[in-house]
C-alpha cells in the first residue's frame, strides 16, 4: 500500500509521534513478505491482524511498541477478545 494513496493516513504517520511512520513500515514489510511467501488467505489474515494491532496501538495506547509491556499485551488481547462499541 503506498501511503501516496491515502493523503489522510500519511499525515497521520507523519505527525508529532514520529514512531508511527517507522511502525508502519514495519508492517507494510512484513506483509510484502508474507504476501511473497505465504498464500492468498495467509496474507488477508496476517493483514487483519497488524491493521488491528498499528490501529490499537496508534489509536488506544499511542506509544512504540518497544515501550510496550507484559500488561500491555494482555490489555490488547483483552481487546482484541472484547473491542470496545467504539471501535
Amino acid at each position: 500500500m503506498k501511503l501516496e494513496h491515502y493523503p489522510d493516513l500519511k499525515v497521520f504517520l507523519e505527525s508529532d509521534q514520529s514512531w508511527r511512520l517507522q511502525h508502519w513500515q514495519w508492517g507494510s514489510e512484513f506483509l510484502l513478505y508474507i504476501g511473497r511467501n505465504k498464500s492468498e488467505h495467509t496474507f488477508a489474515r496476517f493483514r487483519n491482524e497488524t491493521e488491528r494491532f498499528l490501529l490499537w496501538l496508534f489509536l488506544c495506547k499511542d506509544k512504540p511498541m518497544d515501550q510496550l509491556r507484559k500488561a500491555d499485551i494482555l490489555e490488547y488481547a483483552d481487546f482484541c477478545w472484547k473491542p470496545p462499541v467504539t471501535w
